[in-house]
């Protein structure tokens, strides 16, 4: 039997902004890392998918992260509103 996270795996997928510019390689990685540890590898639930979408400070950073949190076996979604600092640190999780 293997130790591993049900939720490790899960694709993140971070949307294009409303502008429809994607966020550079360094920015998605980040968000994607933090989904992950804050999020998909603290919950019990497996989930099949997350999707990302970003609000931006006036100054270009990110503010607000919403996540939709597709699970694995009962076709509904979980939403997750994570509130971030200019430096990627987690402000509040409202679930």
């Amino acid at each position: 039997m293997s130790d591993k996270h049900p939720n490790e795996d899960v694709p993140i997928e971070v949307l294009k902004s409303a502008s429809g510019k994607d966020y550079s390689a360094a920015d998605c990685g980040t968000i994607r890392q933090l989904v992950r540890e804050k999020l998909l590898l603290t919950s019990t639930k497996p989930y099949h998918n997350a999707r990302v979408e970003v609000q931006m400070a006036r100054d270009g950073s990110p503010e607000v992260l919403v996540v939709s949190l597709l699970r694995a076996c009962t076709y509904t979604a979980d939403r997750v509103r994570v509130k971030v600092d200019s430096h990627n640190a987690v402000q509040s999780i409202e679930r």
